[in-house]
């Protein structure tokens, strides 16, 4: 019988549940080893170092350890992703109905650019010493998305904020090469099928930056994953 929260209240928040659910995570190496591999498609090392953090805010907690002006985003985001607005017009199932959207050449841009990737949260991250895991998981809410963003879309969002960080830290000198970075998702059993085929889902397969058949997950599967070490 399913225990009930308190009050007698199920907790049905994605929040709670990943708590859960990665909780023997920390500590246990091998599992999280077990979990990188499964998303590289490869075994790790035994030695292979490997951490994981839960509800990452990387934007935001090394911006409070420098002093970061708003071009320090813009510009690498112009670099890595100076075409991704008529990427997605081009892919044509993804609005960005203001001229604000995925653009960041002008002050209001700039701004606006530079709180998305402050305020963007990752619920799940590991890291390795040449991978970086972002890991977004689903209970029963959809992905999101505003039009009032720079970064319009959840899954772009996340992806986009990894690497403009990771382009900082390498050009500020305190870190190697940039790591390679892999988006994967977990979701319920039942919603699998379904968000294969959501529109964010689908452009970040198409633009190569998420193996839509390979990395989004079930979460019986990080429960047999966690428990085979």
């Amino acid at each position: 019988m399913e225990q009930k929260g308190i009050l007698g209240i199920k907790n049905r928040t994605e929040n709670w549940k990943t708590a859960r659910s990665f909780a023997p995570f920390f500590g246990d190496e091998g599992a999280c080893r077990e979990l990188a591999g499964r998303l590289l498609g490869e075994t790790l090392e035994p030695c292979s170092p490997v951490k994981i953090e839960l509800f990452w805010k990387g934007g935001r907690d090394y911006a409070h350890e420098k002093i970061i002006i708003g071009s320090a985003f813009a510009d690498p985001y112009k670099r890595l992703f100076g075409g991704l607005r008529k990427q997605l017009q081009d892919f044509g199932m993804l609005e960005t109905p203001k001229d604000i959207n995925y653009c960041a050449d002008t002050h209001k841009g700039v701004k606006g650019l530079r709180n998305n990737v402050l305020n963007t949260e990752i619920d799940v991250v590991l890291e390795t010493p040449h991978h970086i895991f972002i890991g977004e998981v689903k209970e029963e809410s959809e992905l999101g998305r505003d039009v009032k963003y720079v970064l319009v879309h959840q899954l772009i969002r996340q992806y986009v904020t990894m690497n403009i960080l990771l382009d900082i830290i390498h050009v500020m000198g305190t870190s190697k090469p940039n790591k390679q970075i892999v988006p994967f998702m977990v979701a319920n059993e039942g919603k699998l099928s379904g968000l294969k085929e959501h529109e964010q889902v689908e452009f970040m397969d198409d633009q190569g930056w998420l193996r839509k058949e390979d990395n989004i997950l079930s979460w019986r599967e990080i429960e047999s994953l966690r428990g085979s070490t």
